[in-house]
């Protein structure tokens, strides 16, 4: 049995409501994923007769945010 790397991430939203009128509202939304970039391997090849067997040959996703806007009437 093979055991990978842990991972952990850190993930970040901020928002600011805007009241328009007094049923429509309007968001503003910014979201980071993996915010602090931490490198997060993969698990291991497990092929026994790979040639690369036991090494770890990528990692995770990088750092990624989005940005959004939702109206509310």
């Amino acid at each position: 049995m093979l055991h990978g790397p842990a991972s952990w991430v850190v993930d970040i939203a901020l928002a600011k409501n805007f009241r328009i009128t007094e049923s429509k509202k309007l968001q503003i939304r910014a979201d980071a994923f993996n915010a602090l970039n931490h490198v997060n391997l993969n698990d291991p090849d497990n092929g026994l007769l790979s040639a690369t067997f036991g090494k770890i040959l990528s990692a995770g996703a990088a750092r990624t945010g989005q940005i959004g806007a939702r109206f509310t009437f």
